[in-house]
């Protein structure tokens, strides 16, 4: 028989601690740079292979933001488990780059940022 909730073998809270700057529940963290045009996006992945992670994107609904979509799932079966991510966010920026790193079970999205488009306006003068 497999135990995958047994009460015997008990973690106790006060002798451990995680040190992140992002909780479990949220899973993602960020910061953007906006004078050198970037932004990184921290994702935990933890427990999902890097072959079974996608990330995609699409147009957003304003005017040059972004849709990035990460999604991945992997079964372990040691742990009879399926472990998966699947998360969206926006960019507001308009990006014209993307670099993903995989480290330590974090997926980090490096964007970055191209100039917002101005709009062509045709000014006459009378």
């Amino acid at each position: 028989m497999v135990y995958t909730n047994y009460s015997g073998f008990p973690f106790y809270s006060v002798y451990h601690t995680f040190n992140r700057d992002f909780q479990e529940v949220k899973g993602w963290t960020y910061r953007i740079d906006e004078e050198k045009g970037f932004a990184d996006v921290f994702i935990n992945v933890l427990g999902v292979s890097k072959d079974d992670i996608d990330v995609t994107w699409r147009n957003g609904d304003t005017q040059d933001s972004v849709i990035f979509t990460v999604k991945g799932e992997t079964k372990i079966d040691e742990r009879l488990k399926v472990y998966d991510v699947n998360l969206s966010f926006v960019s507001p920026y308009p990006v014209k780059r993307l670099t993903k790193k995989f480290a330590n079970g974090l997926v980090i999205l490096h964007l970055e940022f191209s100039k917002p488009s101005q709009p062509e306006i045709e000014v006459v003068e009378e």
